[in-house]
């Protein structure tokens, strides 16, 4: 029964591994269903081709399932029978993934909102009542206050978000990072990593609830699951500690500012009252974009490169007084921030 369950998680992260990749591929076609220019009329939905993979996944898990109950005539063993369960709670999870993202959705109709949750409730809002827009670490996460109530809840990769933003600036509606912690390196760094914590975590869960499945519809031993739990314990410690130097590259770029300025960074943010893990002025551009700290002062750069596409992700490069070209990844629309921080003179806060 160990080995099947071994068997089924090696499954699992295999498939985990590929389909993201997948996604990022995708994600050019996805950003073709945000071309609209009109700031009266469109739609914030998860993008089409993001769906239709989550359903293509769970027709595609039961479709195997049902020609293996043919093919074998309905008679397995006990490993077989796991890895149909494991079928299964993968076609499901993929189809739940699926009901969220065509059931959430938000309509801009001239003045009015109109917002339909995952359980299928409507709301409804005019820009007047619209109080502020919260955008969560990294941009995974959109709020929408009306008349200070939460009013809708998104995920940061909807489309047409950019018209949402540029809707809102010319309405006059504020909005702003949701974190409150005061800015230093500490917080930069686990707002970088917290998007790894989140994956390992929902990797770890869902073994955890196959190996439940398993013991409960197969009365299957309880020490299977007192054995998985250790074993999903080390693989969130790998992925995270893996993962987790990716943002060593933008510490050390503030590092290095501080050596060539003479200054620290801990006291300029205390006196600039910085929070969170977006901050902009005149003196400082500070971002979390892609699992990438992006903190950079002005005096600091001499330029900064228009950003490019590249098969590690978005990315730009920045030049320093003292000669060094630093390479600075994250989303295109970070970067294009960046940029016109740095070619405006007076930039907002």
């Amino acid at each position: 029964m160990q080995e099947s369950f071994v068997s089924a998680a090696a499954q699992a992260l295999v498939l985990v591994f590929v389909v993201g990749p997948v996604l990022g591929w995708l994600k050019s076609g996805a950003q073709n269903e945000s071309t609209s220019k009109s700031l009266n009329r469109f739609t914030l939905k998860t993008p089409r081709t993001y769906a239709r993979v989550f359903l293509g996944a769970a027709l595609a898990f039961e479709a195997l399932m049902i020609f293996s109950y043919a093919y074998n005539g309905i008679s397995f063993g006990d490993w077989d029978t796991s890895l149909l369960w494991l079928g299964h709670a993968l076609a499901l999870v993929s189809l739940i993934i699926w009901f969220i993202a065509v059931m959430q959705r938000l309509e801009v109709d001239g003045d009015v909102l109109r917002y339909r949750s995952i359980f299928g409730r409507t709301r409804q809002a005019t820009f007047s009542e619209i109080t502020r827009v919260a955008k969560s670490n990294q941009n995974m996460l959109i709020s929408v206050y009306a008349n200070k109530k939460r009013f809708a809840s998104l995920s940061g990769d909807v489309t047409h978000l950019n018209n949402f933003y540029s809707r809102c600036e010319k309405e006059g509606i504020p909005v702003t990072a949701r974190e409150r912690r005061p800015t230093t390196i500490g917080t930069l760094y686990r707002s970088a990593i917290s998007v790894f914590i989140g994956i390992a975590a929902g990797i770890s869960g869902v073994l955890i609830v196959i190996v439940i499945v398993l013991v409960v519809a197969q009365s299957a031993s309880p020490v299977l699951l007192l054995d998985t739990v250790p074993a999903c314990i080390a693989l969130f410690i790998i992925i995270v500690g893996g993962c987790s130097v990716l943002p060593l590259r933008g510490i050390l770029q503030i590092k290095r500012q501080e050596r060539v300025l003479g200054f620290s960074f801990a006291r300029e943010m205390q006196q600039s009252s910085a929070r969170g893990s977006s901050f902009a002025d005149q003196r400082w551009f500070i971002a979390v974009s892609n699992c990438n700290i992006i903190a950079f002062r002005r005096d600091y750069l001499t330029a900064v490169s228009t950003s490019k596409t590249t098969d590690s992700g978005d990315e730009c490069r920045a030049t320093a007084v003292d000669g060094k070209k630093h390479k600075v990844r994250g989303g295109a629309p970070v970067l294009k921030e960046f940029r016109a921080w740095f070619n405006c003179p007076s930039p907002s806060a």
